[in-house]
């Protein structure tokens, strides 16, 4: 199927119809330079991916991509609720992170996420986190608000020794944290084991995690979060 026998104008934008959200996230994950490249030299300011069932639902990659990658594209958080993951609106600067959201999208079922290191905040999570009551809430919480501290630190000190960047290898690791970190309810906890791998995009790092194992277990004593 050629990109050009997809494309419309419309507005102030560049607009390809793609004939399912499948199709639509291969244009994104493999052609995105060259949609930004279509959309500056016909003098449009982004252009738009649209699909089949997505209603207003759509992807958009600015022209301006075409001529600086340090500033990256934006997926809006909507699009993504609507795909099965939950976030804020995300600044994407490689197709590295685009193929993650691809990763996750195929396993949405499976409890998995998306933590940005640099602060330590939840910024992805899959409907598969079913124990999150509310997971736009849950995605704001840092891993210092829900982990026990001792096993977080215990965490930090581990996966530093193992994890590299190219995302070559994986790390699990067992914890305690508040069942739902999406509540306030700080009296319901369980011990978590989670799979874990690096990626980079642009100057932030992340953890990939998949969650394997969830038991209740009583409240530790003596934590405050």
């Amino acid at each position: 199927m050629k990109l050009i026998d997809n494309l419309n104008f419309a507005g102030t934008s560049l607009v390809l119809e793609a004939p399912s959200q499948e199709v639509a996230l291969k244009w994104v994950n493999f052609q995105y330079q060259t949609l930004a490249q279509w959309a500056l030299k016909f003098g449009y300011e982004y252009c738009r991916i649209r699909y089949p069932g997505g209603g207003d639902k759509e992807y958009r990659i600015p022209a301006r991509f075409a001529l600086n990658t340090t500033q990256g594209f934006f997926m809006n958080s909507d699009i993504l609720k609507f795909s099965s993951l939950y976030t804020g609106n995300l600044q994407i600067y490689s197709a590295q992170f685009i193929n993650v959201l691809n990763d996750l999208l195929e396993r949405r079922e499976t409890a998995s996420g998306v933590v940005r290191l640099r602060d330590n905040t939840q910024i992805i999570v899959t409907s598969g986190c079913t124990l999150l009551s509310n997971p736009q809430q849950g995605i704001s919480r840092r891993r210092e608000q829900y982990w026990h501290p001792g096993d977080l630190l215990d965490f930090n000190q581990s996966w530093q020794q193992v994890l590299t960047e190219d995302g070559s290898n994986t790390f699990e690791f067992t914890y305690r944290a508040l069942e739902d970190p999406s509540s306030d309810n700080q009296e319901r906890w369980g011990r978590f084991t989670t799979q874990y791998r690096l990626f980079r995009d642009n100057q932030e790092i992340y953890h990939l995690s998949e969650g394997l194992d969830f038991a209740p277990i009583p409240k530790p004593e003596g934590v405050l979060l």
